[in-house]
């Protein structure tokens, strides 16, 4: 593999590093105050980076970042969220509810992303995908409160219901992530008692 140019290691290096307090805050504004494509898109696409990051925790510290580029880009063995799920999975990394919930989110984003025809969280079909998703009816599962200061007072009761497909699908994107981070950064919490299965359910 050649090294790549400058000006896309660079790049990489602005969009990729891990985000601070104000770039969590525009984030958060992009997710919550966007369509529902960029939604789906963007938190699904920060969900398959929070997996890549656990999955990197189990390689060796000494790794050159060539290796770890052909481990983890598009044509690399992981290169796919399909990819890193199963292998997660294998490695016991996710129990068989974060698998399903990923599966789900994962195709959620790619229809998002390819689809020519406009459609949203309260389209049957997507809500019916929805309403699948397991994650958000576990114990301490949370809606992000985030999320919920964006509602107005009419919308507050809708957004605040697990019910509410969008909703689901924030509430299940974030609680899993949340705990791939715990679960990466804490080596007490792999596996983790806290949660239900070694360390996401």
């Amino acid at each position: 593999m050649t090294e790549q140019p400058a000006y896309i290691r660079n790049l990489r290096s602005v969009t990729r590093g891990d985000p601070d307090g104000n770039d969590i805050e525009e984030l958060e504004k992009e997710l919550y105050g966007a369509s529902d494509r960029t939604t789906a898109v963007m938190l699904g696409s920060v969900l398959e980076t929070s997996l890549e990051r656990l999955l990197a925790t189990l390689l060796r510290s000494d790794l050159a970042s060539s290796d770890h580029r052909k481990i983890f880009d598009y044509d690399g063995a992981f290169g796919t969220f399909s990819s890193k799920i199963i292998v997660a999975y294998a490695l016991k990394l996710l129990g068989p509810i974060s698998r399903s919930d990923l599966d789900l989110i994962r195709l959620l984003r790619n229809e998002f992303a390819h689809s020519r025809r406009s459609f949203t969280f309260i389209t049957p079909e997507v809500k019916s995908v929805c309403d699948h998703l397991q994650t958000p009816d576990l114990p301490g599962a949370y809606i992000p409160h985030r999320y919920l200061e964006t509602a107005s007072g009419a919308q507050l009761k809708e957004v605040g219901n697990k019910a509410n497909p969008k909703t689901r699908y924030i509430s299940a994107c974030h609680n899993l992530a949340y705990r791939m981070f715990v679960a990466r950064t804490d080596p007490n919490e792999l596996p983790s008692a806290q949660f239900t299965d070694n360390p996401l359910p």
